[in-house]
C-alpha cells in the first residue's frame, strides 16, 4: 500500500491532536495568573410580545407550556402553509408511489 503525502498530513494531524508532542522546559505560558471578567448582575428581559395576546413574561409559565406557546406562535408561518396545500395538491394527482415519496421528501 503507497503511503502519499496524506498519510504524512494525517498522522502529523493525528500526533498535534492528540497532545504527543513535547513541550520544552523553556517553555513558559503567555498568560500567567488569568483572572476571568467581572460578572454583569444585570437582569434578564424575560418578556416577550405574542400578537392578539399581548405581552407575556416567560418567568409566569413553566418550560413545557413556555415550549407549546412559543412554538404555535412561531409554526404559525403563511407562507409555509400554502406551500403545504400546493404539495397536498400535488401529491393527490400522482399515482406513482415512487414519485409521492420523492416529492413528500423534498418538502
Amino acid at each position: 500500500m503507497k503511503k502519499g503525502p496524506l498519510f504524512l498530513v494525517l498522522l502529523l494531524l493525528f500526533i498535534f491532536l492528540s497532545g504527543f508532542i513535547a513541550v520544552p522546559s523553556s517553555f513558559t505560558p503567555a498568560v500567567v495568573d488569568a483572572q476571568p471578567p467581572p460578572v454583569s448582575q444585570a437582569k434578564m428581559d424575560t418578556s416577550f410580545h405574542i400578537p392578539f395576546l399581548g405581552d407575556k413574561n416567560a418567568t409566569d409559565y413553566s418550560l413545557p407550556v413556555l415550549a407549546i406557546i412559543l412554538g404555535l406562535v412561531d409554526g404559525f408561518n403563511p407562507c409555509a402553509m400554502w406551500v403545504l396545500v400546493y404539495l397536498i395538491s400535488l401529491i393527490m394527482s400522482i399515482d406513482d408511489r415512487r414519485k409521492i415519496w420523492f416529492l413528500v421528501g423534498s418538502f
